[in-house]
């Protein structure tokens, strides 16, 4: 009988290679395939999922974009009606997905329409039937529809109004093509379908052989199906839009995802297939050329189990086990080299990681049982060296108990390793240097005991000096902003109390409501400015820069103030240099520039003065400078002029002048984001003169 033990060595390995190879054939067909099959799939639809999320997310965002513009038309409408026309044009400038904006009234059977210019001629007629309620607000009404005759999507939003007692209907048409093909061109190899679809009907699609499988699927899904049709597998993936009730389905054949996995099964198999064959025939050969110096080598290799490293390998004379030979006393000599050189590689590794703590950034120290150094870094070394200016520092207690050192949010923790007590003590320090630069330093100090015996501490400092500074700067910019609301809130509070309690004439509630108010227009007007300055800080808003004219910018901007002029009997004189090129700027932005120069040049100054402005080029930038013969700015603040909110406070004429301490910040902000500057020069001849430099070429 034949059994295991009495087959050669020869016959084993051949058999347990076929073996091998013919169970990880089964195993790789019958197992991974069908769990990898899974997994792609799975991995697949989720990169799909997260495809068409993203496309819903920045479609969400435009439509939103057209709700708020509509909603603010109507605001608008309501508010200033005068207005309304420029509101709508200035809208479309800076919306140009948007194609027109209608507003009607039934009841006066009247139409007020503004049309882009790159769509004149445009009308189209929307059916009652298809405007679909805003999930959030039902108020407004959407309707997304495909304009067959300019193959173009089209997303229209409607709101009601009411003005002067009348109903009226503003109606915002947007150019949806861009995201509609968001939905049908996803970067999705292989033929798959995409619709946009409501209730009733679809709305976009990329090809008509899918639209049938989607319909069908949908609404019984919520997100995910697989389903069957025409004979083929098919991944229906639908979500919904999360504001306006339409919806997204993209339906995959199931082998578009399989087709990879199919080719990398077949080629696996057939290279599975060749490898045992090769494996089997090279397993017969090996196993009879090493079956005789096996035997040889094991018993050359035993003498290495008693750690003894001086006797030699015996060279095999067998070409295939010669290497291994020449390995195994290749590998005798580093051991016998390595119980020469172990001590010098601790000495190496301890010299090695003194190097990494000497250049470690934060502040690193060891102590001896008796708390005294036995090694610092050099960051470690240089607080130690400052601090000796007031008092020596030997020992690791001397540094809690210096006088130049506070400490604060203190914490021990005890932890036992074996025979090992190990004592983490942490806590912040806050150190007064006597150069003047303060620092706040977190202190980690590990100590080791083994029982009653102290072996040592390891202290790390942490500098959190600049993190310490931003808390401050940001407390510093919070108490700011309490004050300058402060005292708006405080009066809207006390004239809507004596509103409410007080008997009052009509007269004097009118005064009072007039007072609250200007209040509230202050504190809005405060918060808005300061938006505007952090929005321009942390480069969060992409303002569209075009090419302007400085010349009637500033003009328009200088005829806007005749009122304020005046009022305080002042004269203005505008002068600009012939043939000035334009500049590739935001309008509203240099209006905002230029308007608020000269409304502090018409504020800091005393009556019948002469306020000089000027426009000229000087080499690559156009300046706008202002004179104002005004009070004039002290050196000492023109050194803070352009921080959110400071004020200036030197001279007493411009106490009493009410301001936000926002408007030479928000200059600033501007100029920086036209890569432009911003320079003052005061005399006690010229008052303040400050100049705009605007670059002439495009940035």
């Amino acid at each position: 009988m034949i059994t295991v033990a009495t087959l050669s060595l020869q016959k084993r390995i051949f058999i347990s290679v076929g073996l091998f190879v013919s169970i990880t054939l089964v195993v790789v067909w019958y197992v991974i395939r069908p769990k990898y099959e899974q997994s792609v799939i799975n991995e697949r639809t989720t990169i799909v999922q997260q495809i068409q999320q993203y496309a819903l997310q920045t479609s969400e965002e435009k439509i939103q974009s057209w709700v708020n513009i509509t909603r603010y038309l109507a605001h608008e409408a309501q508010t200033h009606p005068n207005e309304l026309d420029i509101a709508m044009r200035q809208n479309i400038a800076l919306s140009p997905s948007i194609i027109q904006i209608v507003i009607t009234s039934p009841p006066l059977n009247d139409t007020l329409t503004v049309t882009n210019t790159d769509y004149l001629g445009f009308t189209f007629l929307l059916s009652d039937d298809e405007w679909k309620m805003h999930k959030h607000d039902s108020t407004t009404l959407v309707q997304m529809v495909y304009d067959s005759l300019r193959t173009m999507v089209i997303v229209a939003v409607k709101k009601e109004f009411i003005l002067a007692s009348k109903h009226f209907f503003i109606t915002t048409f947007a150019n949806a093509n861009e995201m509609s093909e968001s939905f049908t061109k996803l970067p999705i190899e292989g033929r798959y379908g995409s619709i946009v679809r409501s209730q009733q009907k679809i709305i976009v699609h990329n090809t008509a052989d899918f639209d049938q499988i989607a319909w069908e699927a949908y609404p019984n899904i919520t997100s995910l199906r697989t389903t069957d049709a025409y004979g083929k597998q098919y991944i229906v993936i639908a979500s919904e839009f999360s504001t306006i009730p339409y919806s997204s389905i993209i339906v995959i054949p199931a082998s578009l995802f399989l087709q990879p996995v199919e080719r990398l099964f077949t080629y696996s198999l057939l290279f599975l297939a060749g490898v045992m064959v090769v494996v089997m025939l090279l397993g017969w050969y090996v196993s009879h050329q090493i079956s005789k110096p096996v035997e040889q080598l094991v018993h050359e290799v035993e003498q290495l189990s008693s750690l003894d490293f001086s006797k030699p390998i015996s060279a095999i004379h067998l070409p295939e086990l010669s290497k291994i030979g020449t390995t195994i006393e290749a590998m005798r000599l580093i051991l016998e080299r390595y119980q020469r050189m172990n001590v010098e590689k601790i000495i190496f590794e301890e010299w090695k990681n003194k190097f990494f703590l000497s250049h470690s950034q934060d502040m690193i120290a060891l102590t001896n049982p008796d708390g005294t150094f036995s090694f610092m870094n050099d960051a470690f070394a240089r607080l130690r060296s400052e601090l000796a200016y007031t008092a020596p520092v030997v020992k690791r207690d001397d540094l809690r108990r210096h006088p130049n050192i506070s400490s604060s949010k203190e914490s021990v923790r005890t932890e036992q390793s074996g025979t090992f007590t190990v004592t983490i003590h942490q806590q912040e320090l806050f150190v007064k240097q006597t150069h003047g630069n303060h620092q706040y330093l977190r202190l980690h100090d590990v100590s080791i005991m083994k029982g009653d015996e102290h072996l040592g501490s390891l202290l790390t400092l942490h500098d959190l000096t600049t993190d310490r500074l931003i808390e401050q700067t940001k407390t510093e910019m919070m108490n700011v902003i309490v004050h300058e609301l402060r005292t708006p809130l405080n009066s809207i509070i006390g004239y809507a109390s004596f509103i409410l309690e007080e008997a009052l004439t009509e007269e004097e509630k009118k005064e009072y409501t007039t007072i609250i108010l200007e209040s509230g227009n202050h504190m809005n007007t405060l918060v808005n400015r300061f938006l505007d300055v952090q929005r321009l800080e942390s480069h969060t808003v992409d303002y569209p820069k075009e090419q302007c004219d400085l010349v009637d910018i500033a003009r328009s901007v200088c005829d806007s103030l005749q009122p304020q002029l005046t009022q305080k009997k002042l004269t203005l004189n505008f002068s600009a240099e012939t043939n000035l090129p334009t500049v590739f700027a935001v309008k509203d932005l240099m209006r905002e520039a230029f308007l608020n120069l000269l409304s502090n040049a018409i504020k800091y100054g005393d009556e019948h003065r002469t306020i000089e402005v000027e426009l000229k080029k000087n080499n690559t930038h156009l300046q706008f400078i202002v004179t104002d013969f005004g009070y004039g700015i002290a050196a000492e603040d023109q050194k803070k002029l352009y921080t959110k909110f400071y004020r200036v406070t030197s001279n007493p004429k411009t106490v009493g002048q009410v301001g936000t301490g926002l408007g030479l910040a928000y200059v600033k902000e501007i100029m920086n984001y036209h890569r432009g500057d911003i320079s003052l020069e005061s005399t006690p001849e010229i008052g303040c003169r400050f100049t705009l430099s605007i670059p002439i070429l495009h940035t």
